[in-house]
């Protein structure tokens, strides 16, 4: 039937189909305006049709599944840490990690090897008064780089903040920016400056078309409190000016806290993506790496872990 395959050719990951009907194996339980009005995690019947449809309908559409994570680590110089991570990022198998304050030096970098897994790409930490601060790692799974051509894009003076990857695939584009911004009140205009700089040069190189932007990191700033500092709504201002969104915020009806200071909780890790990806998101929470025998948690910040299905058209 030419209608239904149409149909069935224009659906995204998130369509859902329903047999609107009073049956409660093959429908949803309800008749069809109780449907539409209810969420279907709430329906009597199993719609045991409309997953039918739903599964013929995915098998019609190409897909390009990529998983993503990001961590504020809170360090990791020393081996034990660095060991305890990795060998659970290969377990748990994420396509892409991002990973934030790794303090990494150049000595640290090539004591690294995650050729058995992991393309690594690192941005430096900086040592100002004798002390790593800062630092940034991408770690993309290798077997991804038989899909994708990945290239690294230096940000100038990134100062161990900021660090930029190309996704090229067939002719996709994906732009992929892990962020550490600067924490803390004594340095709000600092990370006005920081947004700004980020965001100027995304518009100057990134702002096309073919060009889909994913920005994660810990950007040590509270989109969702009302009472937070100035940088909150710079940071608003640019992401609605590129197109992208909050993934969690859309996603997600918890608040997903991803740290807590002096006993409060709050959410200043994101993953930003373009809109056009908001019907790629199938899957969204915070996930931790095993705590070292001495720590309590493995960092300061929870991990967030983002599952996308991307329509390969």
């Amino acid at each position: 039937v030419e209608g239904m395959r149409k149909k069935l050719e224009s659906i995204n990951p998130r369509t859902v189909f329903a047999e609107a009907t009073d049956d409660y194996y093959w429908g949803t339980g309800l008749a069809r305006e109780d449907t539409e009005q209810t969420n279907p995690s709430q329906w009597p019947g199993e719609n045991r049709l409309g997953s039918i449809v739903k599964e013929i309908a995915s098998e019609r559409i190409p897909m390009l599944k990529i998983t993503l994570y990001s961590l504020n680590a809170n360090g990791l110089r020393t081996e034990r840490k660095r060991n305890i991570l990795f060998d659970w990022l290969r377990n748990q198998k994420f396509d892409i990690v991002l990973l934030q304050e790794t303090r990494f030096n150049e000595d640290i970098v090539n004591l690294i090897n995650l050729t058995d897994f992991y393309i690594f790409y690192h941005c430096h930490a900086i040592n100002p008064h004798g002390a790593f601060n800062a630092g940034v790692s991408v770690l993309v799974k290798r077997s991804l780089s038989n899909t994708f051509r990945f290239e690294h894009h230096n940000f100038p003076d990134a100062n161990g903040r900021v660090l930029f990857l190309h996704a090229r695939y067939k002719e996709k584009c994906f732009v992929l920016a892990n962020v550490y911004a600067p924490s803390g009140n004594d340095n709000i205009f600092q990370r006005r400056i920081f947004f700004e700089r980020i965001f100027n040069f995304v518009k100057n190189n990134y702002n096309r078309e073919d060009s889909t932007l994913m920005l994660g990191g810990d950007f040590n700033c509270k989109l969702d409190d009302p009472h937070s500092e100035q940088s909150k709504n710079l940071l608003k201002n640019c992401l609605s000016e590129l197109e992208l969104f909050d993934s969690w915020a859309y996603f997600k009806k918890n608040p997903g806290f991803t740290f807590v200071h002096r006993k409060i909780p709050s959410r200043i890790d994101y993953i930003f993506l373009h809109n056009n990806l908001k019907s790629s998101i199938v899957h969204m929470d915070l996930r931790d790496p095993p705590s070292p025998p001495e720590k309590h948690s493995f960092s300061d910040h929870h991990g967030i872990y983002c599952e996308m299905d991307i329509i390969d058209n």
